[in-house]
């Protein structure tokens, strides 16, 4: 069952070891910025 997931786990748990961490927290708030393109800048989460 897990060999027919639409998304390979290993890319999860990269993003999430790259941008889940307080030191690159800048960097998830460029990535959702750049991504999201919301009206307002995200400036902290």
């Amino acid at each position: 069952m897990l060999n027919k997931l639409p998304i390979d786990l290993k890319y999860d748990i990269g993003f999430k070891h790259l941008l889940g961490i307080d030191e690159n927290k800048k960097f998830l708030i460029r990535f959702l910025n750049d991504v999201l393109q919301p009206d307002r800048e995200i400036k902290s989460i």
